[in-house]
């Protein structure tokens, strides 16, 4: 059982990938692991499983234009690694883990002028994707605009697209 409790993300051992995004911040929750550890006491990844409630605040992605998300896109737009970051006040997630993937549900991020609601699923050393809803309070889109979109990417070509979700009204 682990209970982060302002643990910084770049202590962690598979803080060090060799990707262009960075995630940082202070993690606070409550999360279950079972696996063995290797020689250095770092987690062997092929035998980690966990689950639990994961808490980010406040915390920021390294490589990512904030700007991308102000507004609904029409078109499938590619994402190249920026020199800005995307802050946030508190970020959560439910999340589930084994072997071959963490998957991320009731995720929730939240700025001084955005939420954004969904879920996805990061495959290690593959794809991962994340349908996210966007709320925008920045004027001059903001005021209860919403709009869906849909992120992918993979950790071969490091891209990122973000193409729009069509929502489906009951």
């Amino acid at each position: 059982m682990i209970n982060p409790s302002a643990l910084s993300l770049d202590k962690l051992p598979m803080a060090n990938t060799d990707s262009d995004l960075k995630l940082e911040g202070l993690l606070y929750g409550s999360f279950t692991m079972q696996g063995t550890l290797g020689p250095q006491a770092t987690p062997e990844p092929g035998t980690m499983t966990g689950h639990g409630t994961l808490r980010l605040k406040p915390g920021r992605l390294t490589g990512i234009d904030p700007m991308t998300f102000v507004k609904p896109i029409t078109d499938e737009l590619t994402i190249t690694n920026s020199e800005k970051r995307l802050y946030w006040d508190q970020a959560q997630a439910e999340v589930r883990m084994n072997p071959k993937e963490v998957q991320l549900d009731a995720l929730k991020i939240q700025g001084s002028d955005f939420l954004m609601r969904g879920s996805g699923i990061w495959r290690f050393k593959d794809r991962h994707w994340f349908d996210l809803q966007v709320n925008n309070l920045l004027p001059p889109w903001g005021a209860g605009n919403d709009f869906a979109i849909h992120v992918e990417g993979d950790d071969i070509t490091k891209g990122i697209r973000v193409t729009p979700k069509i929502q489906f009204t009951p």
